[in-house]
Order: C-alpha cells, then sequence, then structure tokens
C-alpha cells in the first residue's frame, strides 16, 4: 500500500474492529442455537492476544494528557479518519504537532526521509526516519508490534522550520512514551 506524502505527514493510523450490522424485523426474537437449544452463551468475550488490541486501539489514547503536555502539545487529541485508518493528532499553535497511528506493519509504510535508520525502542524493533518525505520540519517513527501491526508517530514543525533535530526529538519521545503500553 502506498502512503502520499501529504497524507503521512497529516496523520497517522488505527485499524479498526470490524462491526456488524443488523436490521429490525416485527416480531418476537426467538434464540437459535444449533443443534444443542439450551447451550450456555457465554458470558465473556473471547480472550484477545495483546496484538489484538494494539490493532483495536484508539491512537488518541497512545497518550495521556500528562504525556501530551511534556510534548508542548494540546490535549486532547482529534480523532479523525484518513485513508481509511484512525489517526490521532495533537498540536500547538505556530510549532506543529504530533500524529499517531496504528498500520497494517512496518512493510506497508512507506518510509523514505533524508535519513532511515532501524532502530529499537524497549522491545520493539522500530524505524527512525529523519527528514520525512525530504521535509526538515518533519521525522517519523515507526514501532513493529508484530508483522501485522506498526505504531506509526509523525512529528512536524510549522513548515518554514527547518529544525529537522527538533522535530525528532518530538518524535522520539512520543515513541518513548508509547512503547511500553505496546504488546
Amino acid at each position: 500500500m502506498s502512503r502520499t506524502p501529504g497524507r503521512a505527514l497529516l496523520a497517522c493510523v488505527t485499524l479498526l474492529a470490524a462491526a456488524a450490522c443488523t436490521t429490525a424485523q416485527a416480531g418476537t426474537p426467538i434464540p437459535v442455537r444449533g443443534a444443542a437449544p439450551h447451550e450456555p452463551v457465554p458470558s465473556t468475550p473471547p480472550p484477545t492476544s495483546g496484538t489484538t488490541k494494539a490493532a483495536n486501539k484508539n491512537p488518541c489514547d497512545l497518550l495521556t494528557a500528562d504525556e501530551v503536555g511534556t510534548l508542548g502539545l494540546n490535549h486532547p487529541g482529534v480523532l479523525k479518519q484518513v485513508d481509511r485508518v484512525d489517526t490521532c493528532s495533537w498540536n500547538v499553535s505556530g510549532n506543529g504537532g504530533l500524529a499517531a497511528s496504528v498500520e497494517p506493519g512496518l512493510d506497508s509504510l512507506r518510509l523514505e526521509g533524508k535519513r532511515v535508520a532501524p532502530t529499537r525502542y524497549g522491545d520493539h524493533e522500530a524505524v527512525l526516519v529523519e527528514g520525512s518525505f525530504g521535509q526538515d520540519y518533519a521525522c517519523s517513527v515507526a514501532i513493529a508490534v508484530s508483522d501485522d501491526i506498526a505504531v506509526l508517530i509523525i512529528a512536524n514543525l510549522t513548515a518554514s522550520a527547518k529544525d529537522t533535530p527538533a522535530a525528532c526529538a518530538r518524535a522520539t519521545k512520543a515513541a518513548e512514551l508509547i512503547e511500553p503500553k505496546l504488546p
């Protein structure tokens, strides 16, 4: 899947769990459970893996209000869909912001920049992209949660800024805050 630079610089993404839809019909509902009419209905949902929980996580929940404050950004974040993926953005007037999302794995991301380097955050492999898509005001960190899930963090300053180290400091600090929460 190809990512456009504008989309990548605007936001990051979270996968949504599929939602089922039903239509209303008149009458009395009658439960049907197959061949075992008195089969008990489980009272708790089936267990999910940490990876599944990460994929279904609201990206705005990746950082607390205090953590967002340490990054110098405004809380709460703004959740929006970008290319059918949930993305949370936090900003500060006149000094850019940060976006986070849960993506379908590192291999699905088009991680391009002036310098792309493999790295680690805690127990997770990651990629640091300085000058994302050739923009001096942007820096990205992609953290691998599994082969199929990655958290993408994009930090940016105002478009007139040429301070890649400051953008990377913001992205790196966010990655350090988010990584311990990942499975």
